[in-house]
């Protein structure tokens, strides 16, 4: 599963852009985008990191350029790897993690969490 959020590009560098969306800015790849274009941003459920908010790394010591707090609101478990929903500011993103990580993190429902993942794990659709 994916979290499909939509927003607006802010700027753009090279191959990456900033877009302000409903819940924060988000960085990720992009083909051809400019500033103030509407577009759609695609994250992998695979690609995101569910850390535990006390042990969360300063953003200048990881290559994980999107970082967002939220909440556990469901947990689907499979037989070795888990579907996590949770909520940011009201919208919500799927992460997939090993059964291990849900016990290390005593991910529960209303846990508070941490969400990190990189730009370039993150795409950026003009056309939706």
């Amino acid at each position: 599963p994916e979290t499909v959020l939509e927003g607006s590009v802010v700027s753009t560098a090279g191959e990456l852009a900033d877009v302000t969306t409903s819940v924060g800015t988000v960085r990720g790849l992009h083909r051809g985008v400019a500033p103030d274009d509407v577009i759609q941003v695609r994250i992998s459920a695979d690609s995101i990191t569910v850390l535990d908010p006390a042990v969360d790394p300063p953003a200048d010591s990881t290559s994980a350029r999107n970082h967002l707090s939220g909440t556990v609101v469901d947990i689907e478990r499979g037989e070795t790897v888990f579907t996590i929903y949770l909520d940011v500011n009201g919208t919500t993103f799927c992460a997939l993690v090993t059964e291990d990580s849900v016990n290390r993190l005593e991910l529960t429902e209303g846990r508070d969490v941490v969400l990190t993942w990189k730009a370039t794990a993150t795409r950026l659709a003009d056309e939706f």
